[in-house]
């Protein structure tokens, strides 16, 4: 059993048995019990018990533990401790040390401090063994602390840590970076004259390597030698790793041929660590080149080893040799996790090779992965719509919820793009979701973001010619801008107003989400009417350049707007323009009401009224309206 050959074994227990007829003994069912338990065929085991059960025998301790460490042994913790709660020997140490052992195995700590803390009710002391295997548990579990609390009372207990103790809590801080904890200790162990192991320097190594130590990680190594230890191949790789870390690959290298030379054999770990500081470095070829070295020493590289590759070349813009490597990973057998679906199609995403990026993003779905915000936040940021555009639409008609930003995202690609029909789509399908955002939050970062003096506008936006930038708007080439310039008003250039126009519109869309209390709702428009009979629009926490344009859109819908019966009665009125007093603003001063002011006043050139009782509100009369309304149709002229 214990050289792994327990198939070899049952076939003579059988053998016994059948040809010879003779009957086993507890002894002789406890060995092959054991063998199998070695060979992780816990529920042989089981099977022999019961015939044990069947044949009258009466089981101890050591037959217990044996059936506990094979479940164990095979991570089948909850059939271990299933068994261990029916069994007559609850009460022995050594089963309940086994039954530790078992939920350490199967990185069950809360299970192992369970039992560990009910030994004493079973009046049951805690010995070494005991402590070293709840601390191993805590290891496991990712419990620094707890490991060291329980060495502690260890301590109080009059118990003295062993080699064992010490080891598992060094492994214990260096998974979680405590590398200075970790040398204490192992300088603690030297100095209560207990002999280190490989182990023990493997996880200062470990610690040093996780926290971007390599100096030190290089200092332990050379001193293995003093204390008579020779460094095994993971103490190398745990070195080669701390410097890639710190992106001196060479050093890495060096070690590496150091090891060989020494006549170790650099397993997977050591040439997965290379790979790794290739890639810290930004020499996604050398890492290539390093998988084919690997391979020709016929090692075959395992999931860690294709995340450091493809983490390279998701950094080197690499899409083609990162489909490539889905495609061998894949050809290979090894298992496709997360982060290698991400990193690939991040590196279609920065390559612009949205047909694959998309693809991509589908065998992502299928599998079953969930997009985290940072990967969303890494995919969308300089992204095309063509990607991001598709990829939100799929999850939202899937029925998954979507962070707001996200819509937002997308938004501002598709205006980056101008494409504004698409913009306008995605706010659209924000609304079927029924996603919780905050109106103006949307409208002032997202739908038209940061605009600047109509002089720098023109300058950044890419003016072409009138009839090659599409005006997604379906209001007539009749608009306020249009009756203005026919009264002779100045007006922006028309190329430029064309895009703003489409900017305009998708504002517009947003605007008409929102009633103010006490408005009544009449069809999707950039205003609401009030009981009064005017129409209002509340242009509270909007910047300036943004509550312009939605004045402008606003009287543009009134203008045109098709008569209702509701509309009819209540069109007589005027437009109450909500402004605010300044309160909000970084200085305290009023910046939108002068600002809508001086647009209706010298731009339009029509009457505004301040309305005394409501400093924070302007009035656009009826007559002006009407003034408006009864302009020339400029499409007609």
């Amino acid at each position: 059993g214990r050289q792994g050959m327990w198939p070899h074994a049952l076939h003579l227990f059988n053998e016994v048995r059948s040809r010879h007829g003779l009957q086993p003994d507890l002894q002789l069912y406890g060995a092959i019990m054991s063998a199998c338990g070695q060979g992780e065929q816990w529920k042989k085991v089981l099977q022999l018990l019961e015939e044990t059960q069947q044949l009258g025998f009466t089981s101890n301790a050591v037959l217990s533990s044996t059936v506990i460490h094979a479940c164990g042994k095979a991570s089948a913790w909850e059939q271990a401790l299933s068994y261990f709660s029916s069994c007559e020997q609850r009460r022995h140490a050594y089963v309940l040390n086994t039954v530790i052992s078992a939920c350490d195995r199967g990185k069950q700590w809360e299970a192992a401090l369970s039992i560990f803390t009910r030994m004493p009710q079973l009046s049951v002391k805690h010995d070494v063994v005991s402590f070293n295997t709840i601390i191993s548990a805590f290891e496991k579990g990712g419990r620094w602390q707890s490991a060291l609390d329980a060495l502690t009372t260890m301590r109080n207990s009059s118990f003295l840590p062993t080699v064992v103790t010490f080891n598992a809590i060094i492994s214990a801080c260096g998974k979680n970076s405590l590398w200075e904890r970790s040398l204490h200790l192992l300088r603690e162990l030297t100095q209560r004259h207990l002999q280190p192991t490989d182990v023990s320097y493997n996880c200062a190594l470990g610690a040093c390597a996780d926290s971007q130590k390599p100096y030190l990680a290089l200092a332990l190594l050379r001193e293995m030698k003093t204390v008579t230890l020779r460094p095994d191949s993971i103490c190398y790789a745990h070195t080669m790793a701390s410097f890639g870390w710190e992106q001196q690959w060479q050093q890495s290298l060096m070690l590496l041929h150091e090891a060989e030379s020494i006549g170790l054999q650099m397993g997977v770990i050591a040439y997965t660590s290379m790979i790794n500081a290739f890639q810290c470095s930004g020499m996604w070829a050398s890492a290539c080149h390093m998988l084919e070295l690997m391979r020709m020493k016929v090692h075959v590289p395992n999931c860690i080893t294709y995340s450091a590759l493809l983490g390279a070349l998701r950094d080197a813009h690499q899409w083609a040799l990162s489909l490539r490597l889905l495609s061998e990973m894949d050809s290979e057998g090894v298992e496709m996790l997360h982060e290698h679906l991400s990193k690939a199609m991040i590196a279609c995403a920065r390559g612009r090779q949205w047909t694959d990026a998309i693809s991509l993003f589908g065998d992502f779905r299928k599998r079953g992965f969930s997009m985290s915000d940072e990967l969303w936040k890494e995919l969308l940021l300089g992204s095309s719509w063509e990607w991001s555009y598709p990829a939100i639409e799929q999850i939202v008609v899937e029925g998954e919820q979507v962070n707001p930003s996200l819509y937002y995202a997308v938004v501002q690609c598709c205006e980056r793009e101008q494409q504004w029909q698409h913009a306008l789509n995605m706010l659209e399908l924000m609304a079927f979701s029924a996603a919780d955002f905050d109106f103006r939050e949307r409208v002032m970062v997202h739908a038209i973001p940061d605009f600047k003096s109509s002089e720098q506008r023109h300058g950044e936006l890419n003016c072409v010619g009138n009839d090659e930038v599409p005006c997604v708007s379906p209001f007539k080439e009749t608009s306020v801008g249009n009756q203005a310039e026919q009264h002779g008003k100045k007006r922006r250039p028309k190329k430029k107003e064309s895009q703003e126009k489409s900017r305009a519109y998708v504002l517009h869309k947003l605007i008409s989400q929102q009633q103010p209390q006490g408005a009544i709702q009449d069809g999707p428009k950039s205003f609401h009417w009030l009981p009064s009979g005017d129409a209002i629009i509340d242009l509270h926490g909007f910047p300036v350049e943004v509550a312009k344009i939605a004045v402008q859109v606003a009287l543009e819908d009134l203008v045109l707007q098709p008569q209702t019966e509701h509309s009819a009665e209540a069109g007589h009125g005027g437009l109450i323009i909500v402004t605010g007093v300044g309160k909000h603003s970084v200085a305290g001063v009023a910046l939108i009401r002068p600002a809508v002011t001086e647009l209706l006043r010298e731009y339009f050139q029509i009457e505004v009224l301040e309305i005394r009782t409501c400093p924070g509100r302007l009035w656009i009369p009826p007559s002006a309206i009407a003034q408006l309304r009864g302009a020339p149709d400029p499409g007609n002229a």
